[in-house]
């Protein structure tokens, strides 16, 4: 399993693997009309609301200022008449909170059309009283056919004069799986329908992407039938700007390709730090043509998917020059893309390029067939690399043979040698983990070790003061008596925070899907109840 991804900033010190983030941003209070209830945390961090001795929950009144905020933007008449030479800006920002925590779609509407600075970073204006769902801006609200999102979309087609408005940053929103997609139709939403001309798109579309006219077609009647009861309140053409939002952009869904590569007609112009890019039926975008729609300096991380460029000769040869273009990669992610058996070029050229990046710290490969060829891709490469992920890669005697005397292996907080057969090299696994003194996560799970050999990883971890994530499944559940020995051990690693140890619930006996999740709970229950007996109720055990 991938303990983390390529694709995050993540804090290795600081990260605890044991929370979720989201829940404790959650401050002590619980805000409902005009009161704000008291709350408490208990011993596993759920929230619960304070009572006096009666029983009663403890509640205070909101300080005026929020109270005349809430009045206001609950207000659709008010909303309508706000103007920010009227309003002090810097309650701008309270009042969009406000608005987003009482979903009032009409206020976050008005606000952004007449937002009164040049930066609007959203995520920093979301309620912490809200669970950032991964679909927080995309669900419907309150049973309407509306979102968050289309609130602010509608904020930004109507943009007033009044306006200061310059960037928006939408990023952390890289869970949700319609944001880039419903930002990417701006460009088209802004266009008056009756411009909506299928030659005219076309043609302006055919220089950055493949696409043909009646994909293109049907496109517009999608876009036009999604939106037809929206158009009517629309100002289409409205001429400001330009803005520039900022997004985790995610390039698998045809809306994405279209919308970036009409932007330059339109005042909307995007940019983004992380990109993820997958292959989208009919409509290609090569990947030498990124600086058509982007720009490629900013652009710090990057992921693509595609089992196809092993045998493309002009698939490889628009994956280098595009990385070429992306000199300050921090991140680079290319899961299931090379394999060596088909193509060898790749890898050497590719090699080349990451031999250029200054900043690149993070390289994840799962799933590429790179039997025998990583210290053709490794070697050479300056920059300490904090992540590997070398999952299901075929590794052989040779590829661990180089691991273990790679530079950069002493600087790695993160290793992932999962799915593959490790039980000849099991001296070799050993040899570079004692080498990694940083490390933080280790995955060496379905590698085919046995038993000893999982104890010896273990009994060696004992020794990094910094490890927080252990995964050492089999493709078996072990016997009690081995996963209480196994068990034994972990408990003596000082730093640890979550153990991975047993396989998926299909693995476990029983005659049906139920059966076997509850032996695998049970099982799971019986070794927490003996982490408590040594001292470690803290480590997580998955």
């Amino acid at each position: 399993m991938a303990m983390t991804s390529a694709m995050e900033d993540i804090d290795y010190n600081r990260k605890n693997f044991t929370i979720d983030c989201d829940l404790y941003r959650h401050p002590l209070q619980m805000t409902e009309g005009h009161y704000k209830y008291h709350l408490y945390r208990d011993e596993v961090g759920q929230l619960h609301c304070r009572k006096n001795n009666k029983g009663e929950f403890i509640r205070s009144p909101r300080s005026l200022s929020d109270t005349c905020i809430h009045t206001m933007v609950i207000d659709p008449l008010n909303m309508a008449k706000v103007k920010n030479q009227e309003i002090p800006f810097d309650l701008y920002p309270m009042m969009l909170t406000e608005a987003i925590y009482q979903r009032e779609l009409h206020a976050i509407t008005n606000l952004l059309s007449t937002w009164p600075t040049p930066v609007l970073t959203v995520h920093e204006l979301l309620p912490l009283e809200d669970y950032i769902e991964p679909n927080y801006v995309t669900a419907p609200v309150n049973g309407l056919n509306m979102t968050l999102l289309d609130a602010f979309i509608f904020g930004l087609l109507n943009q007033k004069p009044e306006s200061r408005l310059k960037f928006l940053d939408f990023t952390k929103f890289d869970k949700d799986k319609k944001l880039c997609k419903e930002l990417c139709r701006l460009p088209l939403l802004w266009m008056r329908p009756e411009d909506r001309c299928v030659e005219d798109i076309h043609s302006y579309l055919k220089g950055t992407i493949e696409i043909s006219k009646d994909k293109v077609q049907r496109f517009i009647n999608r876009i036009t039938v999604i939106y037809s009861d929206m158009e009517p309140d629309l100002e289409h053409g409205n001429m400001f700007g330009p803005i520039t939002i900022m997004l985790d952009l995610k390039m698998n869904m045809d809306d994405v390709p279209i919308g970036l590569a009409l932007q330059h007609i339109t005042p909307f112009r995007f940019v983004c730090n992380k990109l993820w890019m997958q292959s989208i039926p009919e409509v290609a975008l090569s990947l030498q043509n990124i600086n058509k729609i982007l720009d490629p300096l900013i652009i710090s991380h990057f992921e693509m998917e595609d089992n196809q460029v092993s045998t493309n000769k002009a698939k490889q040869l628009a994956l280098i020059r595009g990385l070429n273009t992306m000199p300050n990669l921090s991140g680079l992610s290319l899961s299931n893309t090379l394999d060596v058996t088909v193509s060898t070029d790749i890898i050497t050229k590719l090699n080349r390029v990451l031999r250029l990046y200054r900043n690149l710290r993070k390289l994840n490969l799962s799933y590429c067939n790179l039997k025998s060829h990583i210290s053709t891709l490794l070697a050479g490469i300056r920059t300490p690399m904090i992540y590997l992920n070398l999952r299901d890669c075929r590794l052989t005697e040779d590829d661990l043979t180089f691991l273990k005397n790679w530079p950069s292996l002493n600087a790695l907080r993160e290793l992932n040698i999962s799915r593959n057969n490790l039980s000849q090299y099991h001296n070799l696994c050993l040899a570079t983990l004692s080498r990694m003194d940083l490390l933080a996560c280790f995955s060496s799970s379905y590698c085919s070790l046995s038993l000893q050999t999982i104890k010896t990883i273990v009994h060696e971890c004992q020794s990094l003061a910094t490890l927080k994530v252990l995964c050492i499944q089999n493709f078996t559940p072990p016997s009690w008596e081995d996963l209480h020995s196994i068990i034994f051990e972990v408990a003596k690693i000082q730093s640890l925070q979550k153990c991975i140890i047993l396989p998926e619930a299909y693995a476990f006996p029983g005659n049906n899907e139920s059966d076997r999740s509850l032996n695998k709970s049970r099982l799971r229950a019986r070794t927490y109840r003996y982490l408590k007996q040594k001292g470690r109720p803290d480590i997580l055990l998955e």
